[in-house]
Order: structure tokens, then sequence, then C-alpha cells
């Protein structure tokens, strides 16, 4: 019984580890406006490593500081995928993840939950979660009341 266990955790360690090295299953989604001052980036890092539990499948951004502010909302965009937040209090890094912002700019981490990227790999698309292309970070005014 032990041996057949064994070997079905084997299939399995294969099949996922096979289903994460695919590469991405579309073409990349056309360029984000951000670079002229629009409001949608696109990634400069992608961590999608699931495996090692929560907090380890993000997106870094490199975002105008004129959009850390709590008038915005934030929606990040993943192929398939969409998760809207407001806006926190925390300080703007000037560097994550060895991702550096040049002046004016900071640097974003924004996560996606782990049981959406386990999504991601089951159903043969956790490329496309690992290129920076596919991911987008959105900001949208809050309406005043």
């Amino acid at each position: 019984m032990a041996r057949r266990t064994n070997i079905s955790v084997g299939v399995v360690l294969i099949a996922a580890a096979w289903f994460a090295a695919r590469p991405p299953a579309a073409a990349c989604e056309p360029e984000a406006s951000g670079d002229g001052g629009g409001r949608e980036f696109r990634a400069t890092k992608v961590v999608a490593e699931p495996w090692f539990g929560r907090h380890n499948v993000y997106g870094v951004f490199i975002v105008p500081d004129k959009y850390a502010s709590k008038r915005y909302i934030e929606t990040v965009r993943v192929r398939g995928y969409q998760e809207t937040f407001l806006r926190n209090n925390f300080p703007t890094p000037r560097a994550v993840d060895n991702v550096d912002a040049p002046s004016g700019q900071h640097v974003e981490r924004t996560y996606v939950p782990t049981r959406v990227a386990l999504r991601y790999l089951v159903t043969g698309r956790f490329g496309d979660l690992r290129d920076t292309c596919n991911w987008t970070l959105v900001f949208t005014e809050r309406a005043t009341r």
C-alpha cells in the first residue's frame, strides 16, 4: 500500500512540474498605456511560486507617485483573473525584489491568491501566470460623494 502511495505522489509531482514548466498558452495582450501618463501599468517582475504557500504569487509594478493616494482604486488583471483593491496607507518603497523605481515613481507588489495560481497550474495555464506581459495594474479614481 505504501508503495502505491509513493508512486501516486511521484506521478502527481511529475505532472505538476510539467504543468509549471509549460510556456504561456496565448500571446501577450497589447501594451498597457502606463508609460505615457496613463492609468495602466505592465508588471516589471512576476514571482509565481504557489508551492511555497501564501504571498508567493505576485507582480511587481513601477508606478508614478501620483497613484500612491487613497483617491485611487487598484485593479490587478492577469489573463483570466481580475481583482479590485482599495488603496492602503502603506509607505511606497523605491525598491522591491531587486526592482528599483526611478525618481518620481515607486514600486508596488500586487498579490494573486494561491488558490488562483493553483487553478492556473492544474488547467495548464501556469505559463500565462508567470509571464509579465499578462499582468496589468489599473488605477481608477474613486467616486466622490
